[in-house]
């Protein structure tokens, strides 16, 4: 009977410091570190470094790359904005200001130079094309001219000659002092300053005799 009661008493004893006795289920108990559980904690730490390198935020220069469409129309912009044309001072051929040296004569090329004699260049073709505009306008001044006697159309044969007649010779002085400055040899601009002159002469020509027969109608 001692033997029974000392047995149930330790027994009770165990059932107290166990973890089971502890209203803890089998199912809970922890499990040993034996060989079985690392490789499942090497697991859960892998799978966490990548949920922690998922919520990092991206770099925008990866996020976004950059399109092909979108580099080559960079570079093309990039291209017409440093790279112009000039005229080599040796063989007066157009090469750009890229070239280190002409590829017609070999002549060395100096950049300070080539930038100087592009932006030269640039402004001789705004010359010549200004001249070129007031050619044509000077010669819309005869069809705006008849146009006011047409029927229906005399109105804008009006305001087209009467703009003109102003415009042509305000276009003239302003080429003058923009452009008469240059000193150059390009074959194009003599003939474009020569233009120039005689369209801003018959422009104020145009103004004057219209004035005139204005105040004599008053």
């Amino acid at each position: 009977m001692n033997g029974v009661t000392n047995r149930t008493s330790l027994r009770n004893t165990a059932d107290i410091h166990h973890p089971i006795g502890q209203g803890f289920s089998p199912a809970n108990k922890p499990a040993s570190p034996d060989a079985t559980t690392l490789p499942r904690a090497g697991v859960q730490q892998s799978a966490t470094t990548e949920l922690l390198s998922l919520t990092q935020p991206l770099n925008p220069v990866l996020a976004y790359p950059q399109t092909t469409e979108a580099r080559s129309m960079s570079a093309s912009t990039s291209f017409s904005r440093e790279i112009r044309v000039f005229e080599c001072p040796s063989c007066n051929q157009t090469i750009n200001t890229s070239m280190q040296q002409c590829p017609f004569c070999s002549a060395p090329v100096d950049a300070l130079a080539a930038e100087s004699a592009a932006n030269t260049l640039s402004k001789i073709n705004q010359a010549c094309s200004d001249a070129s505009y007031l050619k044509i306008m000077t010669g819309l001044l005869i069809p705006f001219f008849f146009l006011q006697f047409v029927p229906f159309l005399g109105l804008a044969g009006l305001v087209g000659f009467w703009f003109l007649r102003i415009a042509i010779p305000v276009m003239a002085v302003r080429w003058f002092i923009k452009y008469s400055k240059i000193q150059t040899t390009d074959p194009d601009f003599a003939p474009a300053k020569r233009t120039t002159l005689i369209m801003g002469i018959i422009g104020l020509a145009v103004l004057l005799l219209t004035n005139y027969r204005v105040f004599l109608i008053r």
